[in-house]
């Protein structure tokens, strides 16, 4: 049943309220944490590895783990912005050349 009524009765909606809801990632997490009771810090220690710590310290882009490819920020290698899978790539930003050079070029 999509519409319920609110506690002065009139009808509400609730599929409409469904398309503006949002989860932010803190309460996703907090639910994952208190609700799931799996514990995410054990699981942030976890994946800093004595690999994963390596590639930091070299400022690696990104190390292989297991099964799994880890991803360092590209303005700080000791942040980890994701995870993918086997079956996904690390997708660099393509480093262009400055203005200046460009211009020179075409002279």
């Amino acid at each position: 049943m999509t519409v319920q009524t609110d506690f002065q009765g009139r009808p509400v909606d609730l599929r409409k309220v469904r398309r503006r809801a949002i989860v932010t990632d803190h309460a996703l997490l907090r639910h994952i944490e208190r609700v799931l009771r799996i514990p995410v810090e054990e699981i942030r220690a976890a994946m800093l590895t004595d690999n994963v710590l390596l590639a930091m310290a070299l400022k690696a882009p990104s190390v292989r783990a297991h099964d799994h490819q880890i991803v360092f920020a590209h303005d700080n290698p000791f942040v980890i912005v994701t995870v993918l899978t086997p079956s996904m790539r690390v997708r660099r930003p393509r480093r262009r050349k400055a203005r200046w050079q460009a211009l020179q070029e075409e002279r």
